[in-house]
């Protein structure tokens, strides 16, 4: 044990601590360190056997050579209704043993209920004395000692063991639940332990099922289709049931073809039936054919859990009280023990994805532009107005000042305030294709303008020096003022939230802006550009600025999200589209005259050279 402000902080796992802990005081026990590291170097000297807990059987045995007992000991813990019903007798107040009597067994096993239902975890104490005379203690295996031992057993004591919840996991559940993650609790508990703990956390719901393992594994893929939906709590499982559990969810266990739907859905006409089955099921149904099943989180602590952790798609292990195999198996491992870092690691995987839209978006719209215009001033045989040293400096805001930008946005609550997305999910979604489209539209309108009317507007040379400069500054500042939009993907407006947490975007945004100040004033021969005068800064920023109000007006063009993009079943299920909302076709309809428009100008502009 760890020492802390002299009191031993024992550490492992919690039911043996527990133990630890009822020994010392009520029946006069010894924390003494010492005494334990002999007792373990009289087991491995073979003064004891040691058969280590049993997931199935939910027990654990020890067989300790004579001591203060004249034979052999048999010394055995595990599941209280299990190791009850092996015991034929029960240690009295006085320490001598009686005969357990029906009355008695009656009693104990409500008292057990009693437990169970105050959220205690139940554990039988019991022993058997002389076990040398049924075998050989030296040479006895596991299966032996369960089937020769382990019955008319004495016990000795029923122990409650109080798991308290953390004071944050009531709030983690609820917040995974509002994020869309459905939270199922898999334990080797009695069902009304399980039951009880769960109600008190908020995962055992009105209309929520709870069952035991043995139920589970008799269900027909049918009946499992049937109770998955509901199911929150699986006490006394297994860890077959629990690999079972996660392969069903993310779609291993589906029918691959039709002859399987048949089998799992008796009595139904594949054809008509085949797509009008329950929620949950369509999207994993879709898994067997090539798509994706439910994302499939599993936290784990033990060596039998080690399947389970391999076939989900995230496992998470504990840390301090996993044991190696469990951490190897898993995917990442929670160093705290504690549930609610699962959230957080929600929350920044769901940031790290929206940073890559985010990113995406910003990148996409410098293209539209920068390539449209190009094309188009090829095509009419017009000189381009961004030349090969400002094309290299726009891509270097575009693809390591924007991914340093926006990359490194830190994760806001909002992030679980929405479902999940599928592993199929199109990255680039219909509100990115809307501001990606309007923001392009705006600045290719904007750099057609000024290549027909700057002159007039600045009163410089039609294709000078000056003239180019008046519109690559306006472009790279459509483009600065753009990543301001770019920070946000849904509809929501707000460019300037939350800045004050994002010092790297902050500071690429200064770098960018005094750069391009030194571009446009010094850069001279090297970059074709030639110095602005204090009208041409204000109007250019301005230009550039007006992204902002194009995004606030873009944003409300009504668009939403597809809603086959989402998984889970949680709460704030986004709006459907409707028949007539903004689409990709409708926002090439919508950029389309311009670019029309811009070719007709850049023809003029090309006749007017010649």
């Amino acid at each position: 044990p760890a020492i802390h402000d002299r009191r031993p902080q024992l550490i492992g796992n919690k039911t043996e601590c527990a133990l630890l802990v009822l020994a010392q005081s009520p029946f006069g026990g010894s924390n003494d360190t010492d005494a334990r590291r002999e007792a373990a170097k009289f087991g491995k000297a073979g003064g004891s056997r040691l058969f280590p807990f049993s997931s199935k059987r939910k027990c654990m045995s020890v067989i300790v050579a004579p001591g203060k007992r004249s034979g052999w000991t048999l010394y055995h813990k595990g599941a209280a209704e299990n190791v009850l019903a092996d015991c034929s007798a029960y240690l009295a107040a006085d320490g001598t043993a009686k005969k357990m009597t029906p009355e008695k067994r009656a009693e104990l096993e409500g008292l057990i209920k009693t437990y169970a239902g105050d959220a205690l975890r139940c554990v039988a104490l019991c022993h058997r004395d002389n076990v040398e005379k049924i075998l050989d203690p030296a040479t006895a295996t596991a299966e032996d000692c369960a089937e020769k031992l382990e019955h008319e057993m004495c016990l000795d004591a029923l122990v409650g063991i109080a798991d308290p919840l953390r004071h944050d996991v009531i709030e983690a559940v609820d917040t995974c639940q509002r994020a869309g993650i459905f939270v199922r609790m898999v334990t080797g508990d009695n069902l009304d332990t399980a039951n009880a703990i769960a109600k008190q956390a908020g995962i055992l719901t009105e209309g929520g099922v709870s069952m035991i393992g043995e139920d589970f594994r008799k269900l027909t893929p049918k009946q499992l289709d049937d109770v998955l939906p509901k199911l929150q709590v699986l006490a006394r499982s297994s860890p077959e049931d629990k690999h079972r559990l996660v392969q069903r969810l993310n779609g291993a266990l589906m029918p691959e073809n039709e002859q399987q739907w048949r089998d799992a859905h008796p009595g139904k006409d594949y054809a008509t039936q085949r797509d009008l089955l329950l929620p949950g099921y369509m999207e994993e149904w879709a898994a067997a054919r090539g798509g994706v099943g439910e994302v499939v989180g599993v936290t784990g602590d033990g060596t039998n859990d080690g399947p389970a952790l391999k076939a989900a798609d995230v496992g998470l292990s504990m840390g301090i009280s996993g044991t190696d195999v469990a951490k190897n198996a898993s995917d990442i491992i929670i160093m705290d023990d504690n549930f609610s870092s699962i959230v957080k690691a929600v929350l920044w995987g769901r940031s790290v994805f929206d940073n890559i839209r985010k990113f995406l978006q910003f990148q996409l719209t410098v293209n539209v532009v920068a390539l449209t215009i190009t094309f188009l001033s090829a095509v009419a045989g017009y000189k381009p107005p961004l030349n090969a040293v400002m094309m290299l400096w726009v891509n270097l805001i575009m693809d390591t000042m924007g991914a340093l930008a926006l990359g490194t946005e830190p994760p806001t609550q909002e992030l679980l305030d929405r479902r999940p997305y599928r592993r199929d999910a199109s990255l680039i979604n219909r509100p990115m294709w809307r501001n990606i489209l309007v923001q392009a539209s705006y600045q290719l309108a904007l750099l057609v303008f000024l290549l027909q009317n700057g002159p007039a507007i600045f009163g410089c040379e039609d294709g000078s020096r000056r003239h180019f400069t008046i519109i690559f500054n306006a472009f790279v500042y459509c483009q600065i003022f753009n990543e301001f939009n770019a920070r946000d993907i849904a509809d929501g407006f707000d460019p300037f939230k939350s800045l004050g947490k994002s010092p790297m975007f902050l500071a690429v945004i200064a770098f960018t802006i005094v750069a391009q100040w030194a571009i446009v004033e010094f850069g001279g021969d090297f970059t074709q550009t030639a110095p602005l005068d204090d009208d041409e800064w204000y109007a250019t920023v301005l230009l550039g600025f007006m992204s902002i109000p194009v995004g606030f007006i873009m944003r409300q063009i009504p668009v939403r999200e597809d809603p086959d993009s989402f998984a889970g079943i949680g709460a704030g299920k986004p709006k459907a589209a409707k028949k007539g909302e903004f689409g990709l076709v409708q926002g090439l309809s919508l950029i389309a005259p311009v670019v029309a428009a811009a070719f007709y100008h850049f023809a003029r502009l090309g006749e007017d050279e010649q």
